[in-house]
């Protein structure tokens, strides 16, 4: 029963730290996935601002029937702008870069003949140079570049404007170009022999053509494909970028919490070893599997505090905007045990993705934040507050955690409410649905390979480590214990600040700052 106790507090201590540790990847990762919410709506409620367009007003244009192939593609080339700038800014904000990427449409150059976007610094300062040109043209590369080669864009070359064009056809129109370029050449070679000074200036400005291009065409961050699914299902689109998102950020927590859970777990179970509770092997089971469990935590709430991190920045709720800057949400993804089973049932297939939204509605969303917010808010009340207050304050709380949570919901709930449409429409929305959930398990078959392999490969390397350390005692070896100890730290993707007796005395005379 002592026994676990004493396992139950380190798990408490264990999980505070991956929460704590867990702040500036959600703040990061949650900043980028509020972009692809403003992209998607189209208001920035925290930088009070409002888009000409987004993708969900871009998807309700009217496409003539009779000319429904151009119309889309037209305004698709909108949904791509829309899409670069928030992928160019989402990932700004992982980078901790202050640079935004703006349409000039946005910024009141509504039109602008020259530029698409323009970059402004974290002053809101437009940088000089920075301005592109976005052109989704044509059916494929080659398509593209005759576009590209044709006298309306005579004015972007003209005037060495970048133009970035889908990242799915830049290879191949530089390819495309290459050969036609080395055509070129063999064409003048000819008329130059036959002194046809009329064709030579026609093929040199053809050729001339062809290098601007190669130096100014440049890749934008959306596909051809990625742009046109955005202009018919702005929603899903969304909700995929931010699962992305997410994972990223669970996959960059989750080694880090590997470390904390690890470097805890060793320095209990070294105890437990050498007061003889515990064997070598069990102490580096042991360790091991606490370090995968450090994993599994730290991914669930780094990715899942990311998402609501997201939907809070951009609340209309200044509170909750407010909010969104401390580490609430990864506090509340602690709290989210209520959802766990419905989130697995999806997964395994057990349940649809409307059971599943429903599910979570009813039995876990709203109260998520309700419960832990109010917590923290009345823990950081003084102790001298009227009773009135404290009772406000938690009231306020509630509906923030509560806020915070149905953002979510009723946007997974907008999305499946797309389905509702023609049949064709609905069957090629299932299908979108279906490789939504595809990722997910994919997600998910990843985590589970890390985790089996960190176990696989570790075990014997932590037994190892702990019996060098053990003989190192033994023998009075320091050196032999340091070198041990800091091969264990290596394994946590920590660096030593020493290596030997000798070095560590000098560290100490030396006045520096030593680090645990």
């Amino acid at each position: 029963m002592e026994d676990e106790k004493k396992k139950q507090i380190s798990d408490e201590i264990v999980d505070s730290a991956i929460i704590g540790a867990a702040a500036d990847t959600v703040q990061r990762y949650g900043s980028a996935i509020k972009e692809y919410n403003v992209a998607l709506t189209g208001v920035d409620n925290e930088a009070g601002t409002v888009m000409k367009k987004s993708l969900s007003s871009v998807s309700k244009m009217k496409i003539n029937p009779d000319n429904k192939a151009a119309n889309t593609s037209q305004q698709a080339g909108f949904s791509a702008e829309i899409l670069d700038s928030a992928k160019t800014n989402a990932e700004n904000k992982i980078q901790g870069s202050g640079n935004t990427k703006v349409r000039t449409d946005d910024i009141g150059k509504v039109n602008d003949p020259q530029y698409d976007h323009v970059v402004k610094d974290a002053a809101g300062n437009i940088i000089d140079g920075s301005g592109t040109q976005m052109k989704f043209v044509g059916k494929n590369p080659d398509e593209a570049l005759s576009k590209l080669c044709s006298k309306g864009y005579d004015k972007y070359f003209e005037a060495d404007t970048p133009i970035e064009v889908p990242n799915d056809f830049y290879e191949g129109i530089i390819k495309s170009a290459d050969e036609k370029l080395a055509a070129y050449q063999k064409q003048l070679e000819n008329q130059i022999k036959k002194g046809n000074k009329e064709q030579i200036d026609k093929i040199k400005k053809k050729i001339h053509r062809l290098e601007k291009i190669k130096k100014n065409v440049k890749p934008s961050k959306v596909t051809k494909a990625e742009a046109e699914f955005a202009r018919l299902h702005p929603k899903l689109a969304t909700a995929k970028y931010e699962l992305q998102t997410a994972h990223r950020a669970g996959m960059e927590q989750g080694k880090i919490g590997a470390g904390v859970s690890g470097a805890m777990s060793l320095v209990r179970n070294f105890k437990d070893l050498y007061s003889g509770e515990k064997d070598i092997d069990e102490a580096a089971f042991e360790i091991v599997v606490d370090t995968g469990k450090g994993f599994v935590k730290s991914y669930s709430t780094a990715s899942s505090g990311s998402l609501i991190k997201g939907a809070m920045q951009n609340s209309k709720s200044k509170i909750l905007q407010n909010v969104s800057k401390t580490n609430a949400p990864a506090v509340i993804v602690q709290a989210a045990v209520t959802v766990g089973s419905s989130i697995k049932s999806y997964i395994k297939g057990d349940i649809d993705g409307a059971e599943c939204i429903d599910q979570m509605g009813r039995e876990g969303f709203g109260l998520i934040g309700s419960t832990v917010l109010t917590s923290l808010n009345l823990v950081a009340l003084p102790a001298t507050a009227p009773a009135a207050a404290v009772i406000a304050a938690g009231m306020a709380v509630s509906m923030v955690g509560y806020i915070a949570a149905t953002a979510i919901y009723d946007q997974l709930k907008g999305a499946l409410l797309e389905a509702k449409m023609a049949r064709e429409e609905r069957i090629r929305i299932e299908a979108e649905c279906a490789e939504a959930v595809r990722a997910i398990r994919e997600y998910r078959e990843e985590i589970n390979r890390i985790v089996e392999n960190y176990l696989s490969s570790h075990y014997d390397l932590f037994g190892g480590y702990i019996e060098s350390m053990d003989q190192a005692i033994i023998a009075g070896d320091t050196n032999g214990f340091i070198r041990a100890n800091n091969a264990i730290m290596e394994t946590f993707g920590k660096k030593p600040q020493f290596s030997s007796q000798e070095e560590f005395d000098s560290l100490i005379l030396s006045g520096t700052k030593i680090v645990l």
